[in-house]
């Protein structure tokens, strides 16, 4: 009876060492494809946050908005090394002082790093998820090995279990029978004969029972093995299968697809990978033609910038001299103004003078017409005085007349009468030289009033032309001063498009330093997709190749001189009777030069 307990509990603890095994066994294999779950997850992870972080350079190539990207690479971080990669970077493309080509510039490590321990990171969860996978292929194949060696065991037990009992009751009766003796020879025989036959039966039954239980046992063991070793063949040919499939597909032919028929638990296996590795197909193709676009425009930038930067070389040159002959016109107008100005001031003043002597003029005819009467007047008493002298002298000649007849009496009156008669004579003299003065007087004053209203009239001419004169001089003085101010906003003008063209070479210098960034990041963007194979697109890869030859092969870009220096402000030249060809010669002389550029001015 113990013996049976002992058996029991051997049977009992058997069949819990399978079931722990089998138990221990399957949650090592559920564990082990917890961590591939885990690492597909990470892997899943680091591989947005390798798109994640080629999406930033590219956003920062095109100038978009990087702060989500950024934000994203920070919630990603590997670790604290790469988290302070982050936040430098997030303070470099923050900083709005710095240049965008200085940005890029420090960018540029920083993302390059980050990329690179992302892709290190994801290449070993890669190999950690490929480890668990085939950890769990093991566990799950040794959880079902261990329930068929657990219950081959177990069969091994039972088996020794019913069959030892009875061969002790054998042994026992046997024992017996030797003990006994003759003693009740014929009883004993009758009753071991009846025990024999009953224990015939029982033995029968038992090892009809233990052969029944062996064969089911069998069966069920060889079943299993049976079942195991095909699970076992169904995995290596998965495993096999996959392991080729993934070979051929990180050698980089995009192409490999699994045509094996797997089984059936396993047959979604080969659609998935299809089905990945065509799209993984698709998407390198369609970039591998993008990149073949990307190529092609980045040479016509490189060579569009290097013919704006010539030109704007030109440009620059041009409005250079063009500022500086302008600077030079606008002083020499601005003298011509002013000179103009101070003409009509004087021209002014002289139509002043001008008019205020046609007024001394007209006073001055007035005044020898006044003499001009004074004189008749005198004329008119000096023939008065002339007729009195006339009859004095005719008194006279009477008294002397009438005195001679008088005799001695008469002769002082005589004397007298010819005294007056004397007298009249010269006074008649006297008055007809007087007369004589005064009508050549008058002659004269006449002559003086007819030249005086002559210079009048001469005047009053010089007054009017003086006065169209003024007119003219402030007109031309307006007209300066108009010419001036235009000259002026012209040079303003010019100035502004000098600073616009010094701009223009800045942006050009950035669109260049751009376009060879750019460049080189193409040509090793051509060089990683070169190294793929993709069926529908082996041209395109071909293509590539030779972009990426001719790129390294290209001329480097054209950088942009540096910027002319301020120009010092033109000195005013006086003005002459010959400044209009002097200003024409010195305006002609930088014409060389302009007709040099006549084709960068057209097309810019």
């Amino acid at each position: 009876m113990l013996k049976s307990m002992t058996m029991s509990r051997q049977l009992l603890l058997a069949v819990a060492l399978a079931g722990g095994a089998s138990i221990l066994t399957g949650l090592l294999a559920y564990n082990q494809a917890g961590r591939a779950a885990e690492a597909a997850e990470r892997e899943a992870a680091l591989a947005t946050r390798l798109d994640t972080a080629r999406s930033l350079s590219l956003r920062l190539w095109e100038g978009g908005p990087v702060g989500s990207d950024v934000e994203a690479l920070r919630l990603g971080s590997l670790d604290t090394t790469d988290l302070a990669r982050v936040n430098r970077l997030e303070t470099i493309l923050s900083n709005p002082s710095s240049v965008d080509a200085e940005r890029l510039e420090a960018a540029a490590p920083l993302l390059q790093s980050i990329a690179g321990d992302t892709q290190t990171a994801l290449s070993t969860v890669r190999e950690q998820r490929a480890e668990s996978l085939s950890s769990a292929g093991t566990m799950l194949l040794a959880a079902i090995l261990v329930p068929l060696a657990g219950l081959m065991l177990l069969a091994f037990l039972v088996q020794r279990a019913a069959i030892a009992p009875v061969r002790r009751a054998a042994r026992q009766l046997a024992d017996a029978a030797g003990v006994a003796g003759t003693q009740g020879e014929v009883a004993i025989l009758t009753q071991t004969g009846e025990a024999l036959s009953q224990l015939k039966t029982r033995i029968a039954a038992v090892e009809a029972d233990a052969i029944r239980q062996g064969d089911a046992r069998a069966e069920a063991s060889r079943e299993a093995e049976s079942d195991a070793r095909a699970r076992a063949d169904d995995a290596a040919l998965v495993a096999e299968t996959l392991e080729g499939a993934l070979r051929r597909l990180a050698a980089g032919d995009l192409t490999c697809r699994i045509e094996t028929a797997l089984p059936e638990r396993f047959a979604a296996i080969p659609a998935a990978f299809n089905a990945a590795a065509a799209h993984l197909h698709d998407t390198v193709a369609h970039v591998t033609a993008s990149v073949a676009s990307i190529t092609n425009g980045t040479n016509e930038i490189g060579q569009a910038a290097d013919d704006l930067s010539r030109r704007t070389e030109q440009q620059a040159a041009s409005l250079d001299k063009t500022a500086t002959a302008l600077d030079e016109i606008t002083a020499t107008v601005k003298h011509s103004a002013e000179n103009a100005a101070s003409v009509a001031s004087s021209v002014a003043a002289a139509r002043l003078d001008t008019e205020r002597s046609g007024e001394v003029m007209r006073e001055a005819v007035a005044a020898m017409n006044a003499i001009q009467k004074s004189s008749q007047q005198i004329a008119r008493i000096i023939g008065v005085i002339d007729e009195i002298a006339f009859q004095t002298n005719l008194l006279a000649l009477n008294a002397g007349v009438e005195a001679a007849r008088a005799g001695d009496a008469g002769r002082g009156f005589a004397v007298v009468a010819l005294e007056v008669r004397a007298l009249a004579q010269r006074s008649s003299e006297a008055a007809k030289e007087i007369k004589s003065l005064i009508g050549a007087s008058s002659a004269h004053v006449g002559d003086g009033v007819d030249l005086v209203s002559r210079s009048g009239e001469v005047l009053t001419r010089i007054a009017a032309q003086v006065t169209q004169v003024d007119a003219l001089v402030q007109e031309i003085a307006g007209s300066a001063r108009e010419q001036s101010t235009g000259i002026a906003e012209v040079n303003e003008a010019v100035n502004k498009m000098d600073r616009v063209t010094q701009q223009n070479a800045a942006m050009v210098e950035e669109t260049t330093a751009a376009t060879l960034s750019l460049r080189t990041e193409t040509e090793e963007l051509c060089r990683l997709l070169a190294s793929f194979q993709v069926s529908d697109t082996d041209r395109s890869v071909a293509n590539l190749r030779q972009v990426s030859a001719a790129m390294h092969a290209a001329p480097p870009v054209a950088r942009l001189p540096a910027a002319p220096a301020p120009r010092a402000p033109a000195v005013p030249v006086p003005v002459v009777v010959a400044a209009a060809g002097g200003s024409a010669a010195a305006m002609a002389a930088p014409a060389p030069a302009a007709a040099a550029d006549d084709l960068g001015w057209e097309e810019f």
